[in-house]
Order: structure tokens, then C-alpha cells, then sequence
């Protein structure tokens, strides 16, 4: 399986490029102008496909467009009321929104379950950063007892928790069990640093933006049920007191003998999500007791 997904990283596409010749012929033209800010959609299901598409934007301020708008959404959320209260059911991603991933051949984005929550955390996003760049997930994710991340793309990840370096690509080879499966997976995880611009009511603040996807399908123990696909955003927002708020959308696929009813697998992975969010401070705060 880890052979396998390794030999799966150098089908990695990089972060898209500008056409410099293009852009070399404006310039001797005199042709090429101010750029205008970019624009990130303000309707939540479209601003979630926008993330995950725009993710690896060469220009910081595409995605800074979408983590800023998102940012207003979240803050308006109620985080003391019920878990619904803070959860959705987004419309599905587009072709063009994993254009830049491989996947799974053959499948439909039309047949993904879709679910999104918000979870507020109390702790530092940068103790959230030192918790990504640890090889060994599991305690950290109640539904995976192994859990381990490979990083791709740098010796040393410690660079990211101190903005040396402002991106991580990964690769997990995980198991994940839940009530209504278990199944051996691995799957690819970018992570980015981004800003939350400035507004009337507060300063610019840091983000983290991941974006993970599944190369391949894969059978659970379970006879006849399959993991056919699975797409996620997974966010880190500061707050102005340096709290985080979280923020993750995932677009799975999944077959199960039985089950027919989207509801079931969209309130078991929501239930999932919470828990893996409150595991997550749970781990930090005892690294801080340490």
C-alpha cells in the first residue's frame, strides 16, 4: 500500500503556472494593466467548490478572495447551539473543480454525498500547524487507529509551522473505521498557508487551506462495500484572540449493502468530522501540558 502510493506521488500535477510568454508579450505591448482584485463567489455551496479549485491559484490573492468571504460565513455561525446549527449539505463539486487532481476513472461527482461543518477551537493555529506536520495521525483521529502522513515535498515540515515554507504536500496511509465501514485507504493531502484580508471590523488574520483527494477506489473488509471516492477542503481560520475556527467540506462516494439513504452516511461522516475536531484539541492541549 505505502509503495503504492508513493509510486502514485510522481503522477502529482504541480501548482499551475502562468504562460510567460504570454504574459511576456503584454508587457513588451504595453497591453497588460492594473489586475483587478479577484472575486470569490458569495453563495456558500459555490464558495466551497471555488476553495477546492482554486486551491493551488499562483496568485495569493485568489485564494485570499475565497478564505476571506468563507471567513464571514463561519464567524456568523452559532457554535453553542446544536450541531446542525453549524453543518450543511453543499451541492456537489464540477469537473472543473478537480480538473488539477487524479482520481478515480469513471466516476460520476454527481453520485458524491456531500457535508460540511464548522467547529470552534480554542487553540493557537499554529499549535493547529504543529499537530499537521506529526507522522503519526491516529491519536488525532478517532475513526483511524493507524494513521500515518508522508510528506512529499520538504526533509523537514517544522517548516511550515513557521511559514518558512507556505506549502506541505502529503500522502496518508490510513485505516478508517466507522459504523458503517472499515477500510485500508491512502490518499493525497496538500496543505497552504493563506491570509484573511483585512475588513471594517478586523485585521488581516492567517489561514490554512488542504486540499485531499483519493487516486484510487478502494473495498472495505465489508463485502461489497467500496470507498469509490472522496474529496475534501479542510480549513484553519484565526480568529482576533487567536482562537481558530474549523471548517471542513468533504464529497465522498461510498457503496454500501443496505444503505440507500444518503442521510445515513451524511450524518455518520458529520458525526465523524466532530469528533476527529475535538480530538484534535484534545491532542494539543496535552502537548501543552508537556
Amino acid at each position: 500500500m505505502i509503495g503504492d502510493v508513493l509510486r502514485t506521488v510522481a503522477s502529482l500535477r504541480p501548482l499551475r503556472l502562468m504562460v510567460t510568454s504570454i504574459t511576456a508579450g503584454f508587457l513588451a505591448t504595453g497591453t497588460l494593466g492594473c489586475t483587478p482584485p479577484p472575486e470569490a463567489p458569495e453563495d456558500l455551496s459555490e464558495l466551497n467548490r471555488y476553495m477546492y479549485r482554486e486551491w493551488d491559484a499562483e496568485d495569493p490573492e485568489v485564494l485570499e478572495a475565497g478564505i476571506t468571504n468563507l471567513d464571514e460565513f463561519v464567524q456568523a455561525m452559532d457554535f453553542d447551539g446544536e450541531l446542525g446549527d453549524r453543518a450543511s449539505a453543499p451541492t456537489g463539486l464540477e469537473e472543473e473543480d478537480v480538473i488539477e487532481v487524479e482520481r478515480p476513472a469513471g466516476r460520476s461527482l454527481l453520485d458524491t454525498v456531500n457535508v460540511a461543518l464548522a467547529y470552534h477551537s480554542p487553540w493557537p493555529i499554529t499549535d493547529h500547524a504543529a499537530l499537521i506536520i506529526r507522522e503519526d495521525q491516529a491519536p488525532a483521529q478517532p475513526s483511524a487507529p493507524e494513521y500515518t502522513r508522508y510528506f512529499l515535498n520538504v526533509d523537514d515540515p517544522t517548516c511550515f509551522v513557521t511559514q518558512d515554507c507556505d506549502m506541505l504536500q502529503t500522502s496518508a496511509d490510513v485505516i478508517r473505521q466507522n459504523p458503517l465501514m472499515s477500510v485500508h485507504m491512502s490518499f493525497f493531502k496538500s496543505f497552504r498557508w493563506t491570509e484573511i484580508s483585512e475588513t471594517d471590523t478586523q485585521e488581516a488574520r492567517r489561514a490554512i487551506v488542504a486540499r485531499s483527494w483519493m487516486a484510487d477506489s478502494f473495498e472495505s473488509e465489508t463485502p461489497g462495500t467500496v470507498l469509490w471516492q472522496s474529496y475534501a477542503i479542510d480549513i484553519w481560520m484565526e480568529n482576533s484572540d487567536d482562537t481558530v475556527h474549523r471548517y471542513q467540506v468533504m464529497w465522498s462516494e461510498t457503496e454500501i449493502p443496505g444503505i440507500t439513504d444518503p442521510d445515513i452516511i451524511r450524518g455518520t461522516l458529520r458525526l465523524s468530522m466532530d469528533d476527529t475536531f475535538e480530538a484534535e484539541d484534545a491532542v494539543i492541549a496535552d502537548s501543552r501540558q508537556r
